[in-house]
């Protein structure tokens, strides 16, 4: 097994708080009386219901890979 260096670690880290902070920094779209508003109300919901549930395998594929 190959370890990778501490800097990897730290810069990827660093990578994925920068984009954390770009995702959650952005409001959330309102639920308002158009059909548009609802539309992207839902679709940011369900986007972020699946997205949570990608990463949510992905973390688990790269722990299972580190400790198998």
């Amino acid at each position: 097994m190959t370890a990778l260096p501490v800097p990897t670690f730290r810069r990827v880290g660093g990578r994925l708080r920068n984009v954390a902070e770009i995702v959650y920094s952005a409001p959330a779209p309102a639920a308002g009386p158009g059909l548009g508003a609802k539309a992207r109300r839902t679709a940011y919901v369900v986007g972020s219901a699946l997205a949570w549930a990608i990463a949510t395998f992905v973390v688990i594929g790269v722990l299972a890979s580190i400790f198998r």
